[in-house]
């Protein structure tokens, strides 16, 4: 099943946050990759965005569409990604 659900997908990325130790989670991402036979990459990245999403904080990055609204291409056109 799980071949199936990531056919599509070449990478699964392991982006190094500085949150907690990668050496402690590397076996399971090693079997995770081996399982999805998904080539396992790394990156380094933060936690800006996910932090901004939950807290609210909702800056130029993410595109807010009120409830009921119609989502078009100029929603899109003003983020700062």
């Amino acid at each position: 099943i799980m071949r199936v659900l990531f056919k599509n997908y070449t990478y699964m990325m392991m982006i190094q946050t500085g949150s907690y130790d990668m050496s402690e989670v590397q076996e399971e991402l090693d079997a995770f990759s081996a399982l999805t036979e998904l080539e396992l990459i790394e990156g380094k990245g933060s936690l800006t965005i996910l932090e901004q999403l939950l807290t609210g904080n909702w800056t130029k990055n993410f595109c807010v569409i009120p409830p009921g609204q119609q989502t078009t291409l100029e929603d899109f056109k003003s983020l700062t990604l």
